[in-house]
């Protein structure tokens, strides 16, 4: 059982080693997706609106409802799926900026922070690649086989200024846990889309970190 396994592997190698590589999935969210000044790599893109150095730090940041992109809708579970990486944002923001600035899933004393002038940042993420690949792929061969893609697009925008802060883009790819395969874990499609929705949002607060 095994050495057939091993054998094909062998031979699927050169397709898994393609697959391995992953990059952005231009899905029209945007409505650009050249000229990333600020990072351009192929699975992080991010462009800004001028200099980190040169824009103010909000006093309050909105984690708003992560939308859902166009030809994901009927993926299964999408709708827990968007609930789950929106707590997952906040989390991860409310750890790295508490101390600097009040991080909140609520508008209603978006008021009451604008009459006491204080600056507003708005954060806005949407799923807008999300393919759950094949458990069986994962189960039965590993290394890649069967991984799920997902990416997500956004915007963090002043609202006291009305602009865009920064924009950007961000992918992962998940095989399982382990890669090789023979793993219940790296099978379930919700363990593999959670592992990435971590990877995901650790990347991108922190990589957005200078705009906060």
């Amino acid at each position: 059982m095994r050495t057939s396994r091993l054998l094909l592997c062998l031979l699927l190698f050169p397709l898994l080693a393609c697959g391995c590589a992953y990059s952005i999935r231009p899905s029209g969210y945007l409505d650009s997706y050249a000229n990333f000044n600020y990072r351009d790599l192929p699975d992080l893109k991010i462009r800004s609106a001028g200099s980190p150095e040169s824009m103010p730090s909000p006093d309050v940041i909105i984690v708003r409802d992560v939308e859902i992109g166009v030809g994901i809708e009927r993926v299964a579970g999408i709708r827990e799926y968007a609930g789950l990486l929106r707590q997952k944002v906040y989390d991860r923001v409310l750890v790295q900026y508490r101390k600097s600035a009040i991080v909140t899933l609520a508008d209603t004393d978006l008021e009451i922070y604008q009459s006491l002038g204080r600056r507003i940042y708005e954060m806005k993420v949407a799923i807008t690649q999300l393919d759950p690949g094949s458990s069986r792929l994962r189960y039965w061969i590993g290394y890649g086989a069967g991984a799920a893609f997902i990416q997500l697009e956004g915007r963090l925008v002043d609202l006291e200024a009305n602009k865009t802060v920064c924009s950007f883009v961000v992918c992962d790819r998940n095989g399982g846990e382990p890669w090789c395969g023979f793993s219940p874990k790296g099978a379930s499609d919700a363990y593999c889309i959670t592992q990435s929705f971590d990877t995901l949002v650790r990347k991108l607060v922190w990589s957005i970190r200078p705009f906060l």
